[in-house]
């Protein structure tokens, strides 16, 4: 599945929080039934509202959005493919 992270996820992530991220707010956007999600430079961890959990290792671009969003450099929207086996 295909995720967007769009500008108005990057205005409203927190930088260093793993729950709060770009990333994690378009996801939780986009994937259907996602309760939770945290988001770091590895990993990509979940949980959906029929109990089923997810860690996945984070594409490389992905990855390195995370690391300049932390890093508090500017980023720009972008869309990486989430392989979700549900």
């Amino acid at each position: 599945m295909k995720i967007q992270v769009t500008k108005k996820h990057i205005e409203k992530g927190k930088a260093k929080d793993c729950e709060r991220c770009p990333i994690a707010l378009a996801i939780l956007e986009q994937v259907p039934n996602c309760v939770s999600v945290d988001v770091t430079e590895l990993d990509i961890c979940g949980c959906l509202n029929c109990g089923t959990a997810f860690d996945i290792t984070i594409p490389r671009k992905a990855s390195d959005f995370v690391v300049a969003f932390d890093n508090y450099r500017n980023v720009k929207p972008f869309e990486f493919e989430l392989e979700l086996n549900q």
